[in-house]
């Protein structure tokens, strides 16, 4: 299985079998050590951003509960359809629930409860 523990191109990654997919996400792709798999996760964030058709205020990989990798997403219009998974990776929605100013929200995350973040 290690064999597969690599970098990989977003066609590559559609390509994969689901298991080694999992495999990647769960026993390469570490949030100790970023940099192993940016090059496959900036690929994949690369063409889900395409698929986006909204604005939106945060759109990257992120680590929660318990060290789960996905996709961190917040639209500007809550409303915002999307799926739950795209090509393997969760998508993790958020729903901002209150503003403080133009930059720092609390947000509800759909797979990891609620945080203040600051929009950059």
């Amino acid at each position: 299985m290690k064999h597969h523990f690599k970098e990989y191109s977003f066609r590559d990654w559609v390509n994969l079998p689901e298991e080694i997919k999992g495999a990647v996400q769960n026993n390469y792709w570490s949030p100790f050590e970023p940099k192993i798999g940016e090059k496959t996760r900036n690929e994949i964030l690369k063409a889900f951003k395409q698929t986006l058709n909204c604005d939106y205020y945060l759109c990257e990989f992120g680590y929660f509960s318990h060290y789960l990798i996905g996709i961190r997403y917040l639209p500007k219009d809550s409303r915002t359809r999307i799926p739950k998974s795209f090509h393997g990776i969760l998508i993790n929605k958020g729903r901002v629930i209150g503003m403080q100013d133009s930059k720092n929200m609390a947000v509800k995350w759909s797979h990891s409860g609620t945080e203040q973040i600051k929009i950059e």
